[in-house]
């Protein structure tokens, strides 16, 4: 897993990042869940409405809730932070993108949750829970206006040898101001790697969940 999502990465494009990322979805699922949960989905370019579509949502639920991710991508080798601490273009674009998201998520709440639904029952890639009837084991159901949800949202971009410890500062700052969180490709090799280690030697210890780091 680690050597096809490397393979990818290194490429430096963000279609070839996001075909290896739909291959290997436990590892997306990793970097951005940390406990096991009950029900757990991936889904590949999730439509909001007709009018946005996200590159990855990742759906998992606990007794009391439902936490949802949605997931932008950009290139692997996009510059993140500008030499003057400001975002670069495409980081800001990329925060644009989450803020529209987000509207449309307040406007069309139930819509969303239904579409959920819908794909998690038919365009699951991750292919570890199953049925068409999504549901938690406290019988709350995604699809339903009372079950509550919890959106979330994320930026998977750059690589981690290129950021610095002042870019990394920025770069908190804009999650907290923002609303996201931010991961480098390399959080996805990371999980990768423990991934291929447990399935070497299912007895070894190893942290699948996200490292502190980008």
């Amino acid at each position: 897993m680690f050597d096809e999502l490397k393979k990818a990465f290194d490429k430096d494009e963000e279609r070839a990042a996001m075909a290896a990322i739909k291959k290997c979805p436990s590892t997306l699922f990793w970097t951005t869940v940390t406990t096991g949960g009950h029900g757990k989905y991936v889904l590949y370019e999730f439509p909001l409405g007709n009018q946005f579509r996200t590159d990855f949502v990742v759906v998992w639920s606990c007794s009391g809730k439902w936490e949802i991710t949605l997931i932008e991508c950009e290139n692997t080798n996009d510059k993140i932070i500008n030499q003057n601490g400001t975002p670069s273009q495409r980081f800001n674009q990329a925060i644009s993108q989450i803020g529209d998201w987000r509207d449309f998520i307040m406007n069309n709440k139930l819509q969303v949750q239904r579409d959920l639904s819908r794909y998690c029952s038919e365009r699951d890639i991750l292919d570890f829970s199953s049925g068409d009837i999504i549901s938690n084991d406290s019988g709350q159901y995604l699809s339903d206006m009372e079950t509550i949800v919890d959106f979330k949202y994320k930026i998977i971009m750059g690589r981690r040898d290129v950021i610095t410890s002042e870019a990394r500062r920025k770069i908190h700052q804009l999650e907290k101001t923002s609303g996201f969180s931010f991961s480098s490709y390399d959080r996805l090799l990371d999980s990768a790697s423990a991934h291929d280690r447990h399935s070497e030697d299912p007895r070894a210890r190893v942290h699948l969940g996200a490292p502190d780091s980008v």
